[in-house]
C-alpha cells in the first residue's frame, strides 16, 4: 500500500461531516465568528497523517484532535 501524501481528517459540524486537509477551503453553513476569526472543530471522527504513520480513528472522536480553521467570509 502507497503512503499517504496528505494529512486529512474527518470533523462532524452540527451533524454533516467533513473531510479535510491543510490548506483546504470548505463551505459550511453560517458558523459563529466574523471574517478573519478562527474557529476550532473539536469533533475529529478520523485522523489520517501523511505517510505510513496509522490512522487515528476515534470512538467516538478522536482524543486530542482538532481541526482549526479561519473565517474567510459570511
Amino acid at each position: 500500500m502507497a503512503a499517504r501524501t496528505r494529512t486529512y481528517a474527518i470533523f462532524d459540524d452540527r451533524g454533516q461531516k467533513h473531510r479535510v486537509s491543510s490548506g483546504a477551503r470548505l463551505l459550511l453553513p453560517r458558523v459563529d465568528g466574523t471574517p478573519g476569526s478562527a474557529i476550532r472543530f473539536e469533533k475529529v471522527l478520523l485522523y489520517a497523517p501523511a505517510g505510513d504513520k496509522p490512522v487515528r480513528v476515534g470512538a467516538p472522536t478522536v482524543a486530542g484532535a482538532r481541526v482549526t480553521a479561519e473565517v474567510v467570509d459570511q
